[in-house]
C-alpha cells in the first residue's frame, strides 16, 4: 500500500499575512527529529524526490508519497530558508492513497484521544463515553460496606485497579463506627476516611460519625478519602472532660460540670479543656447552681460577672467578685457549675 502526505492545513505554502508562499521548500522528517525519510513522486514510489521539494510560483507542492503511515516531522520555509509560522509540524499522518473512508483520514493525537486516524478516534471516543457512563455509574451506585467494626470494605463495580486521586465513591455503611475509621475498596488496601476542617485540615472521624444505612460520599485525595462535610452524619458522646454532641451542619456543643476555685481576692477560676476540638475558639458561657450547699467559703451574692477566654482546645473561666462584695479567699470553692462552649467543629 502507498501513501501520500496529507497536509494538515493546506497542501501549499502561506506567509504570516495570509499570502502563497512562491517557490516555498518542504523537507520530510522521522517524527520529532531532524533525519530526513525518503519522499516519492509518484504512487509506485519509483522515483524518490530531492529535499527540499519545491512549490511553484503558487506555492503549491506536487503530490508527494512515503513508504508507510508512520507519522512525520514536516517542515516549511521561504525560498531564503525561513521557516514558516508554525513549522516544524510533528504529527503529520500519511493518508493511504488507495484507500478511502475514516481510517484514511489523518488524526492529530491529543493527550485524551492519542489515535492516528479518524476512524481509531471515532472508536476510541466511543470507548471513552461508554467508560465515563460506566465511572459515573459506579461513583454515584451506594455501595454496602462489608468489613468488621472500623474497618470498612466496599467492592465497586467496574473495579479500579488502583488508588488514583479523584476517585469518588457513594458508601452505604452497614454499621455505626465507633472511632477512628478506615475503608478499603476493592481489596486494594486500607485508606484512612477523613473529614476536612473548614481550615483545611483533614482530620479523622469519631465514634458515631458513621451511621449504619446514612449514605455519604467520599473521594480519594491522594492519600485518604475524604467525605463530603455536608454528609456527615454528626455524633455524640462524653469524655473525662464533658459530653459533646457534633450535628452535621458542623456545630458543636459541649457541657462540662465544674468546681471553681479560689484564684485571687477578686476572683474564682477553672480551665476547661474541651471534650472535643473546635476549628475557631466557641462561645462560652457558664450558670452558678441554685443549691447553697455547692458554695464554700462564698456567698452566691458575692459572685458577679463571668468571664472566659477561649482558644480551640481550652477555656480559662472567671467568676469575678460583685462591687462591694466579700473578698474571696484561699479555699474559697463553687461546685456544680455548668459550662457550655458552641462553636464550629469543621
Amino acid at each position: 500500500m502507498t501513501n501520500t502526505v496529507f497536509w494538515t492545513r493546506v497542501n501549499h505554502a502561506i506567509s504570516a499575512s495570509g499570502v502563497p508562499v512562491p517557490s516555498a521548500r518542504a523537507y520530510f522528517y522521522e517524527n520529532g527529529t531532524t533525519t530526513q525519510v525518503t519522499v516519492y513522486g509518484d504512487t509506485g514510489l519509483a522515483t524518490p524526490l530531492s529535499q527540499p521539494v519545491i512549490a511553484d510560483s503558487d506555492g503549491v507542492f506536487t503530490a508527494v508519497y512515503v513508504a508507510g503511515a508512520t507519522p512525520l516531522r514536516v517542515l516549511m520555509t521561504d525560498s531564503s530558508g525561513n521557516a514558516l509560522p508554525g513549522y516544524p509540524l510533528d504529527d503529520i499522518v500519511p493518508l493511504a492513497s488507495d484507500v478511502s473512508g475514516a481510517a484514511a483520514i489523518p488524526f492529530n493525537p491529543t493527550d485524551d484521544l492519542p489515535f492516528t486516524t479518524v476512524q481509531s478516534a471515532i472508536e476510541g471516543a466511543a470507548a471513552l463515553s461508554t467508560d465515563q457512563t460506566a465511572l459515573n455509574a459506579r461513583a454515584l451506585t451506594p455501595w454496602t460496606t462489608g468489613g468488621s467494626s472500623n474497618a470498612y470494605t466496599i467492592t465497586p463495580s467496574p473495579a479500579i485497579t488502583a488508588y488514583a486521586a479523584g476517585q469518588v465513591f457513594t458508601v452505604m455503611p452497614d454499621r455505626d463506627s465507633t472511632g477512628a475509621a478506615t475503608i478499603d475498596v476493592n481489596g486494594l488496601g486500607t485508606r484512612n476516611i477523613y473529614q476536612t476542617s473548614s481550615g483545611g485540615t483533614p482530620g479523622a472521624l469519631i465514634a458515631g460519625d458513621i451511621r449504619a444505612y446514612r449514605a455519604f460520599t467520599i473521594y480519594y485525595d491522594g492519600t485518604q478519602f475524604i467525605r463530603l462535610l455536608d454528609q456527615a452524619a454528626g455524633a455524640s458522646g462524653s469524655t473525662a472532660n464533658g459530653y459533646f454532641e457534633r450535628r452535621a451542619n458542623g456545630w458543636m456543643t459541649c457541657q462540662h460540670t465544674a468546681t471553681f476555685v479560689y484564684s485571687t481576692a477578686t476572683a474564682i477560676y477553672y480551665q476547661w479543656t474541651f471534650p472535643l476540638a473546635f476549628v475557631e475558639a466557641p462561645h462560652v458561657w457558664a450558670t452558678l447552681p441554685a443549691a447553697s450547699g455547692a458554695y464554700t467559703g462564698i456567698l452566691a451574692v458575692d459572685i458577679g460577672t463571668f468571664r472566659q477566654t477561649a482558644t480551640t482546645t481550652v477555656c480559662d473561666g472567671y467568676f469575678y467578685r460583685v462591687a462591694g462584695g466579700a473578698a474571696f479567699e484561699a479555699g474559697d470553692s463553687v461546685t456544680g457549675v455548668k459550662l457550655t462552649a458552641e462553636g464550629r467543629f469543621y
